[in-house]
């Protein structure tokens, strides 16, 4: 098992030289030069990255992502297989295969009904395994150098996925001395590859279903023919691939992922920062150290204010706000995160990926901390649109649905909750205000009412016999449009009137539908890919006749609704968002009480046995003393 011990420190060591080569790069990526950098705005998705040359730094720039860190590992195999080549004879593996095997059916059938133990840690993929090696005659796989060398790799590059490489490798060995060792080697290494592929394909953790509004995915992974191609690396990465989810927008996400583990210090600090308003000395000479201590900045750039403020306006765009340099409250609250807190955000929302179904091309998808919608076909993002999503108290919950109607000229049907919490008050308070803002109010038999015949004062909320409807029109709150789509929680994306709050960064002011900006460029895709008669000059007729009219769209539109508080960029790079609804913090949270069950759970075990042992030492413990039956009298 040294050999596995010299590898990992190789690999450590060219990973942790390509970082420090590449610090300039790191620190400030090409695409922050350009103050006018607008790929937010016409994000393209890619398989494989797209890099540039950077302008700062002396090393042109490498292709990133997960080939990079296997570019660093193939240049350590290379070291190691030299130091092997001095040391124990590398035949002596194959020598003993037969025996290797021998060892191998032990370990696997000595305990068929049991769990299966190695080096006194269970193995979950006991089943699998027995029947995968069984299958192929005890033959072991990862005997010689190479296949196991990239088994390992594997394993230990299990971070630019955002899992744990300590979860999946086999517990380290000082040396592979006898087929015994080997054999244990082998069952370790493999059912470490079978958990890691599964956990890629569906996920590490089972989703609560309870509490999503959709269905998550019903993969079933192939893992025993994944690890049978080992022997074809080709086909093995192919199939690595093809376990995970068949997005583009995961496979960018994983990328990026990998790309940020070798570009910043998974530190685990966290600041205060206080905006410019309150200290603006001190705000950006935290700022500075911070970016510094992070990564985000290299020793030459601390010195400069201008690279200094080219460095804040990256962090800025890799936190999805304005790239202005101005240390606002949202830029401060950023500044204070930690890296480690950043890889979390990363790990999260790659294992929500995981718990998808594949989504249906071409898409539309709002990243509700973002605060963003795009419509990506094929690898390509080809409409980009800013949106309004719930408040933390009304929250725009996560969707599956097809948009499968479009409105043009909307009325708005107040909900029971509006009517009587907002727009109520301010009719007792202005009893000109339904008329002035376009309202007319219906009894529930839906005959219209006079609203200024109905004394409001006398209404309450638990006494409110009324459906109010809001007339189309320029200042109705719908606007001009509405896109709907089938779900439990009559959530729809529209227009607004209230055009302002695109402005915001943190744009959260709904009770709960989507507000959508330039939505006519929204309806017209969405007519120019319909089978129907219906065209953009039916809905300005419509809107200009002042009258609503339903367009039925086929096809419809899949359309995802998903709190992801990270994705991936034009670029490769990641973009991090506010876990803007706690699901994030609830994750780690279940996380964290599933952790410590484990442990009062292994505590409660080793309880057992230790009572068991010392049953066993003192036999006499084991028989019940004998109690008398108290005399009872006739």
């Amino acid at each position: 098992m040294g050999s596995f011990r010299r590898m990992a420190g190789i690999i450590s060591a060219r990973t942790h030289g390509l970082v420090a080569n590449q610090r300039a790069f790191r620190t400030i990526p090409s695409r922050l030069v350009d103050s006018g950098h607008k790929s937010r705005q016409t994000p393209v998705y890619f398989h494989r990255m797209r890099m540039s040359a950077p302008r700062f730094g002396s090393l042109s720039a490498m292709a990133l992502g997960t080939c990079l860190f296997f570019q660093a590992c193939n240049a350590a195999d290379s070291q190691e297989a030299g130091a092997q080549n001095n040391g124990a004879n590398p035949e002596v593996p194959e020598i003993w295969r037969a025996d290797v095997g021998k060892e191998l059916e032990k370990l696997l059938t000595r305990r068929e009904n049991k769990a299966l133990e190695v080096e006194g840690r269970e193995l979950p993929s006991a089943t699998l395994l027995r029947d995968f090696y069984q299958a192929k005659g005890y033959d072991a796989l990862w005997l010689g150098e190479a296949p196991r060398r990239r088994a390992m790799r594997l394993l230990s590059g299990a971070k630019g996925y955002g899992l744990e490489p300590a979860h999946y490798l086999p517990e380290p060995r000082q040396e592979l001395a006898s087929p015994k060792d080997y054999a244990r080697m082998e069952l370790q290494l493999s059912d470490g590859l079978l958990r890691f592929g599964h956990d890629l394909a569906v996920g590490q953790f089972a989703p609560d279903s309870a509490a999503l509004s959709w269905t998550p995915n019903e993969r079933v992974p192939d893992l025993l023919a994944w690890l049978a191609s080992s022997a074809d690396s080709s086909a093995w990465y192919q199939g690595l691939r093809a376990l995970q989810p068949d997005n583009p927008l995961y496979h960018a996400l994983q990328q990026a992922t990998a790309r940020f583990i070798l570009a910043y210090p998974l530190e685990d600090s966290t600041a205060t920062v206080p905006t410019e308003k309150q200290d603006s000395i001190q705000a950006h000479a935290l700022a500075r150290d911070l970016l510094r201590l992070r990564g985000f900045l290299d020793s030459a750039g601390w010195a400069s204010d201008s690279l200094s403020q080219l460095a804040l306006r990256h962090f800025q765009r890799m936190h999805g706000l304005k790239d202005d340099g101005v240390i606002g409250s949202n830029t401060a609250m950023a500044l204070g995160r930690s890296n480690a807190d950043r890889y979390r955000s990363l790990a999260i929302t790659l294992e929500r990926w995981r718990w998808e179904n594949d989504w249906t091309q071409p898409f539309a998808w709002v990243c509700l901390p973002g605060f963003e919608l795009q419509i990506i076909d094929g690898d390509t993002a080809v409409h980009t649109h800013r949106v309004v999503v719930g408040t933390r108290s009304n929250q725009t919950p996560e969707i599956t649905s097809t948009i499968n109607v479009l409105v043009a000229y909307p009325y708005w049907h107040v909900p029971y909750s509006i009517s009587t919490q907002e727009i109520l008050p301010k009719t007792q308070n202005d009893p000109g205000y339904l008329s002035r803002n376009g309202y007319t109010v219906r009894d529930r038999s839906g005959a219209v009412v006079d609203a200024q015949a109905v004394d409001w004062n006398g209404v309450s909320a638990g006494n409110f016999p009324y459906l109010v409807r809001q007339n189309g029109g320029t200042s109705n709150a719908l606007g001009l449009v509405k896109f709907l789509f089938p779900n439990t929680h009559s959530v729809y994306l529209h227009d607004t009137n209230a055009k302002r709050y695109f402005d915001s960064e943190i744009r959260s002011f709904s009770h709960g539908c989507v507000r959508l900006d330039r939505p006519m460029d929204f309806a017209a895709y969405l007519l120019a890919r319909d089978t129907g008669s219906a065209d953009m000059a039916l809905v300005d007729r419509k809107i200009a006749e002042r009258k609503e009219h339903k367009i039925a769209l086929s096809p419809g539109l899949p359309v995802y609704l998903r709190h992801f508080t990270a994705r991936a960029d034009a670029d490769g790079w990641p973009i991090f968002h506010l876990d803007l609804y706690g699901l994030d913090a609830a994750f780690e949270a279940d996380r964290a009480r599933e952790a410590a069950q484990m442990l009062a759970n292994d505590a409660k075990r080793k309880l057992q046995l230790e009572a068991l042992e010392a049953a066993a030492q003192s036999p006499d413990t084991l028989v019940p003393p004998t109690v008398e039956s108290p005399s009872v009298s006739p």
